[in-house]
């Protein structure tokens, strides 16, 4: 449990070595021997000068309550704890309360209220020591379930030496992360890692290495191998103290796998200890419950001055934002009905057999009839121009490698000539005149076709002869003065209206 090592991770005020000595001693003796850390939390706590000695000393006694299963009077603790301190004063101890609390409300599905703790531990993280701050931000990511992209370096003991009980139950959440996703190798390194290390740590035997042996067997449970599995579970059992939640879901494992082997006195008898041990947990989770609702309410009302203030200005930026949503949406009507305006204007000269042609200034228009000097025989002239028309009742300047050198030897003619007749004759250069063939073409297409207003623009753009996506948008734009996307709009409305 996350809550239970979160007691474990603070120093005793500097003012008294005994204190602290005590207090560092029983971070790992609580697993070990939970009576004795009790005695020594009531020693601390009568000793208490500061408002954080008492935090840790009230931390110590949840600990307790939480490793026999006394789950209300764990909490009540815990939260004598957290009143001791301000909401954001920044020290370690109360970035742990903050997260035990989270844990605290997330086991009791109150989700919201959670992550209001986690974040607040988060942000008092930011304010304390390297070491502190990864150790914040590594809980979190467990309560968050996210811990996998955290703890990568979590077996780099150098970095956690002092906090041994720590890292064990981080190692043991990382397995049960990796077990959740099936990871059963990486689950079982961990499991076997920590369980080395708890021993070195002399921590073999206590609720932390159940927990481990808890993992070992739920592996080879789904590895079907029932007899190892059966092993783990029974070595389990033998810690001298182990959380509740660990002993019933031990306990319902091995039930399960000696009604496998036909030995079913052993599997009623663990069932039967389950059915009274998922009372007390269950009746005890409700009381819990019923305690965090007060204490989530006591916090509310003491906020309800600053959330109405909160309140007032979010309702004023609500409606300032409606205010320029308005004005924006006016002036979208206007720039539409502009639009549509000119896409009437469109199909009317469709209608009008009148072809769509680039918008040009009068000095460019000057330029463009003048001359380039070519001479060609009138007789070259018209029959070039005969099969000029030929060209465009075809589709040929749909191809997308159309060039002035093809069309010359499509046309049997010569660069020069095919350029000199575009310019003479249409009044353009060559790219305009292929361009605003093919835009008038895919017009005609959406026109008479309404499946080609299904089609994407890449597609249109594609299907018309174009390279690019971008390049059609903006040949189409400088010829209607809209863009392919709400011509297509307009178009739709158009249909709909006539039909």
């Amino acid at each position: 449990m996350i809550l239970t090592f979160c007691v474990q991770i603070s120093g005793w005020s500097q003012n008294s070595e005994e204190p602290e000595a005590l207090f560092t001693k029983n971070i790992n003796e609580v697993y070990n021997n939970p009576v004795q850390t009790s005695r020594v939390a009531n020693y601390l706590l009568s000793n208490s000068k500061t408002a954080e000695q008492r935090a840790k000393a009230f931390y110590l006694k949840s600990t307790v309550s939480f490793l026999f299963g006394e789950v209300t009077e764990g909490q009540a603790y815990l939260l004598q704890a957290k009143d001791e301190f301000e909401l954001h004063e920044s020290n370690f101890i109360n970035a742990l309360l903050n997260i035990a609390l989270a844990e605290r409300y997330q086991k009791a599905g109150m989700t919201e209220s959670a992550v209001n703790f986690i974040n607040t531990a988060k942000t008092i993280a930011k304010k304390l020591t390297e070491e502190e701050k990864v150790i914040i931000l590594q809980i979190c990511a467990l309560l968050q379930n996210n811990g996998l992209t955290v703890f990568d370096d979590i077996y780099d003991a150098s970095k956690y030496e002092k906090y041994a009980a720590l890292k064990a139950i981080i190692r043991n959440n990382l397995g049960f992360n990796y077990l959740n996703k099936k990871d059963l190798d990486k689950a079982q390194f961990s499991f076997n890692y920590n369980i080395l290390e708890l021993k070195n740590n002399a921590l073999d035997n206590s609720a932390i290495t159940a927990t481990s042996l808890q993992g070992l067997g739920d592996i080879t449970f789904l590895k079907k191998d029932f007899t190892t599995s059966k092993l783990y579970f029974l070595k389990a059992l033998e810690q001298p103290v182990m959380f509740p939640e660990t002993r019933y879901a031990i306990q319902n494992k091995l039930a399960a796998i000696y009604k496998m082997q036909d030995s079913m006195t052993i599997s009623q008898k663990y069932n039967s200890e389950n059915i009274s041990l998922k009372s007390e947990i269950l009746k005890s989770e409700r009381s819990a419950r019923i305690l965090l609702i007060e204490y989530l309410e006591k916090g509310q009302n003491a906020s309800i001055k600053n959330d109405m203030n909160l309140y007032y200005v979010l309702v004023k930026i609500i409606f300032v934002l409606l205010l320029i949503l308005l004005i924006w949406y006016y002036f979208y009507n206007k720039k539409l009905d502009k639009e549509y305006i000119q896409f009437e204007k469109i199909i009317n000269q469709i209608e009008n057999k009148e072809k769509l042609e680039l918008n040009i200034t009068t000095k460019e228009a000057v330029v463009s009839k003048v001359s380039k000097g070519v001479l060609i025989p009138i007789e070259t002239e018209k029959a070039i121009l005969d099969r000029l028309d030929v060209f465009e009742n075809s589709t040929d300047y749909t191809n997308s490698n159309m060039s002035l050198a093809l069309l010359a030897k499509q046309l049997k003619t010569n660069k020069k000539y095919i350029s000199e007749i575009i310019h003479n004759h249409k009044g353009k250069n060559f790219n305009t005149y292929i361009n605003e063939l093919r835009i008038n073409y895919i017009i005609k297409l959406m026109q008479d076709d309404p499946e080609y207003l299904k089609y994407k623009v890449s597609y249109l753009a594609k299907k018309s002869g174009f390279s690019s996506h971008s390049a059609f948008t903006v040949v189409f734009k400088s010829i209607t003065n809209i863009t392919p996307k709400q011509f297509v709009m307009f178009l739709k409305k158009s249909s709909k209206v006539s039909s």
